[in-house]
């Protein structure tokens, strides 16, 4: 006797780079309308950033019967039909990998002689406090405008083994993490952190938390939002993109490219 297991979209996410789609001084908007089907008929995002799911996503994603796919635009990820998320916390963590190693020269995100590299950084996008617009579609750029840049997108990154300079040399301290995503006001870890006579950092462990954006202050700490965690992957990620289940239904995600 078979059976039958519906699936519908949980969210779908875009990458649309001008570059390709609006090589000119005008701008491309999503979502596409039928005078850009000639230029979409060849347009692939993956020749630019592929899409892939975290390692601690793949449990997420096989816990809660999810599926990931990608496509010509980006990736989708399907839920079965009676799927419903209740944990705030839940989400599906996506990296953006490079595959055309002229994207950064191609590509306005912002870097000039005061922000030159993006070498030990990383952007990091979620979907927290972000709403459809009135075509129903959430953009994920925090930025100014339209577009993705480093303005408030453009972060440290480090593994859950922090390091953080210290004001006062020597100096033993608390250190309070908290959640750089939420306006909660507790925060998520409290750690002391002891120093020995003229040590001028301390390092923290952080490994109990799940990879994430996190803001660290202390007494003795300039406070510093950092992105931590995601150990296991190399230097062509770009971005980090963090979509939160419990508010997520059909949801149409975008992530726009300027170009230069």
């Amino acid at each position: 006797m078979g059976f039958l297991i519906t699936y519908n979209k949980l969210f779908d996410l875009s990458l649309w780079h001008d570059h390709f789609l609006a090589p000119g001084p005008g701008t491309f908007s999503p979502p596409p309308v039928p005078a850009d089907l000639d230029r979409l008929t060849p347009y692939q995002s993956d020749a630019f950033l592929s899409l892939h799911i975290s390692d601690d996503t793949h449990p997420v994603l096989s816990n809660k019967g999810l599926i990931f796919k990608k496509n010509r635009y980006g990736c989708l990820v399907a839920r079965k039909a009676t799927f419903a998320e209740t944990d705030t916390g839940a989400k599906v963590s996506l990296l953006a990998k490079l595959r055309d190693p002229e994207f950064i020269n191609y590509t306005a995100l912002g870097f000039d002689v005061l922000n030159p590299s993006r070498k030990g950084k990383v952007f990091y996008l979620f979907n927290k406090g972000l709403v459809a617009d009135g075509s129903g579609r959430i953009n994920l750029s925090r930025s100014p405008g339209h577009f993705l840049t480093i303005a408030n997108n453009l972060y440290d990154w480090q593994t859950r083994m922090v390091r953080l300079a210290q004001v006062v040399p020597g100096t033993s301290t608390v250190v309070e993490v908290f959640d750089a995503t939420s306006a909660a006001i507790a925060p998520v870890l409290t750690l002391s952190a002891t120093s020995g006579p003229g040590a001028t950092e301390y390092l923290l462990d952080c490994r109990d938390l799940p990879s994430g954006l996190y803001r660290f202050q202390s007494a003795n700490l300039s406070t510093k939002t950092l992105y931590i965690g995601q150990e296991n992957s190399s230097s062509d990620v770009l971005a980090v993109i963090d979509v939160f289940l419990s508010t997520v239904n059909g949801a149409k995600f975008d992530i726009r490219f300027n170009h230069n």
